[in-house]
Parts: structure tokens; C-alpha cells; sequence
């Protein structure tokens, strides 16, 4: 299992795209990183879902978890509310098609009881450094 930290330095070095695929059980959403249709970077598995808002697939420019869903709308007004109707953990995701947050069409949001990165075939860990000797 990955960290968020992780996946976010993986993504600093290179384009990623989310793509939207075919949950493994109901009431999963599974997101896949990967560009441009190539590649298995990486998945989140998001399972007991609470709220979505995603599209099929986009270019990612940024993520941040929000482990305090009021903490949401500072990110986008357009999630006013929704710290009254949810409580689980979420995931915000910026499009790169956005310069910075709160634009409404290029914020994304997930949130679920319940988020695993997993690691894929292509996954190369960026920005770690090997623990003193």
C-alpha cells in the first residue's frame, strides 16, 4: 500500500491522467493513474463511498487529502454543504488544466470511510531517500 505523500512525489515528476475504471466490488470507485492510456502507475480504491465528483478521466495537476471535510470548501466553494451531509475521509484532486483551486469545473472531489493506494506495474518511487546506515 502506498502513502499519499508518495503518490504526490510520484506525479511531480511526470503527467499523469486519472482515469476512471471498473471498481473491483460494489460501492468501490477505483481511480488509475496513468497517460495518456499507457502505463500502471498507481490506483486508489475508494470503497464505501460517500460523494463523488469526478469525471471519466482528466489530467492531474494536484491532490490533496482532506481528513476535515469542512476543510473542503477553503479548497472550492462549490463543496459548500457538504461537511453537514459527509464524514468520511476524502481526496480533492485539481485538474492541470487549472491554474489554482476554487475554479469549480477543475476541482474534483472523493470521499469514502475506506481509500487505498496501491501500487502498479509501472510504479517507480520518486523522492525518497535511503535512511542513514
Amino acid at each position: 500500500m502506498l502513502e499519499l505523500d508518495d503518490v504526490r512525489a510520484f506525479c511531480r515528476g511526470r503527467e499523469v491522467d486519472l482515469v476512471m475504471v471498473s471498481p473491483p466490488a460494489p460501492f468501490t470507485v477505483c481511480l488509475h493513474g496513468e497517460f495518456d492510456g499507457y502505463g500502471d502507475f498507481f490506483s486508489l480504491v475508494a470503497r464505501d463511498v460517500e460523494y463523488v465528483d469526478l469525471p471519466g478521466g482528466f489530467p492531474l495537476g494536484e491532490m490533496r487529502d482532506v481528513s476535515q471535510v469542512s476543510a473542503m470548501v477553503e479548497l472550492s466553494p462549490k463543496w459548500t454543504g457538504l461537511a453537514e451531509l459527509h464524514s468520511g475521509p476524502a481526496v480533492a484532486f485539481r485538474s492541470a488544466d487549472a491554474r489554482d483551486w476554487g475554479t469549480g469545473c477543475c476541482d474534483h472531489l472523493i470521499i469514502a470511510n475506506h481509500l487505498e493506494w496501491r501500487a502498479g506495474r509501472d510504479w517507480k518511487p520518486m523522492g525518497r531517500r535511503a535512511a542513514p546506515g
